[in-house]
């Protein structure tokens, strides 16, 4: 997963409401796209660039028109894209470190979420920032860089499938939503199958890159909590009763993506505590094959220690030592020496020292 962070010091000092870009600049196109639809009718106009000093065409019998900006870098385009838009949402759309959050205005409603995805290799997760305005008939969308997660929703609109266009622009941005938290349960199986596969070598292997990998999958882990929890108020907010810019009907389709959200917590809960005690595992491991190591080095030491002692009386530099003028005495204290190891070699055997 890219490194995450959360320093914002481009805008020490600044006013609020001040518009500068705060993340990374991923591409130096800024892209538009628009899709307009009813039930009867879709019209998907071709995606151009900022540069190309082109224009949406406006679809007078489309009941829904979901707006799409690909590029947060074009500050100047940003901030005169939509008139309506407050200084202080635009300061929101512009920073990409922000926490996901949902802002009621009179004319529209602010949503902002983290989007999650498997990178194309499958080695990794991605994470992108989405900011999703609510606006009568229309929705805008603005994302940090070309590509996303929602193919298969656009492919569901072009061709008719289920009741989404239906459905007016609220209904779109719950069924944003539900996709994104759909990647979430991706991203969470991902780093599930990569626990598993530690929680297996933990066992068997003490590599030190072990403990790496798992505090690298437990920042993961703390991330993906960290921006599932604020999305759960904001399904809280979304399904209130008196929500202008939700139908009640659609209020109900929330609830689902919020229990989701629960279930999301609980999974991420329940990979911390096996995380846990893969941990554990490997810690306990590396003890025990510290523990059979020293108790080796400790057998050893025993088996020399008469040895040593013997060695260090006969190698004295005294004249008159009885076993000195034995003629086999240097016989005899190799067959002591044989004798007193292999003793101590069988005593370590029957208590599994070896």
């Amino acid at each position: 997963m890219t490194k995450i962070q959360y320093k914002t010091s481009e805008k020490t000092g600044l006013p609020p409401g001040t518009l500068i870009h705060v993340g990374k600049k991923h591409s130096n196109k800024t892209r538009l796209s628009q899709l307009q639809y009813s039930p009867q009718s879709f019209i998907d106009e071709q995606s151009f660039y900022v540069r190309e000093k082109k224009s949406f065409k406006h679809d007078p019998t489309a009941t829904v028109t979901w707006k799409n900006i690909d590029g947060l870098h074009n500050v100047e385009f940003i901030s005169a894209f939509e008139p309506s838009l407050h200084p202080l949402t635009l300061e929101d759309i512009l920073n990409t470190k922000q926490r996901p959050k949902i802002e009621e205005f009179e004319e529209y409603l602010y949503i902002s979420v983290k989007m999650f995805g498997i990178n194309q290799k499958g080695t990794g997760i991605i994470q992108e920032q989405i900011s999703l305005v609510l606006k009568g008939t229309e929705l805008i969308s603005f994302q940090e860089q070309e590509g996303d997660i929602f193919d298969g929703l656009r492919e569901r609109i072009a061709l008719g499938k289920g009741n989404i266009r239906k459905h007016n622009a609220d209904y779109l941005l719950y069924r944003i939503l539900d996709t994104i938290v759909d990647h979430y349960f991706l991203a969470v199986d991902f780093i599930s199958e990569k626990i598993d596969a530690l929680e297996d070598k933990s066992i068997n292997d003490d590599d030190p890159k072990i403990i790496t990998e798992i505090q690298q999958i437990k920042k993961q882990l703390i991330n993906l909590r960290r921006q599932i929890s604020p999305l759960r108020e904001i399904t809280n907010s979304l399904e209130k009763d008196g929500n202008q810019f939700f139908k009640k009907e659609t209020a109900v389709y929330i609830r689902d993506v919020h229990d989701h959200l629960i279930q999301l917590v609980e999974g991420i809960e329940i990979q911390k505590d096996i995380l846990s005690g893969a941990r554990d595992s490997y810690l306990s491991a590396v003890s025990n094959k510290m523990n059979k190591t020293m108790q080796f080095l400790t057998a050893i030491s025993c088996i020399f220690i008469p040895l040593t002692f013997l060695a260090g009386i006969y190698g004295m530099n005294f004249e008159y030592i009885p076993e000195l003028q034995m003629k086999n005495g240097y016989y005899y204290f190799w067959i002591i020496n044989i004798i007193i190891t292999s003793a101590l070699i069988l005593l370590f055997k029957r208590k599994k020292w070896f």
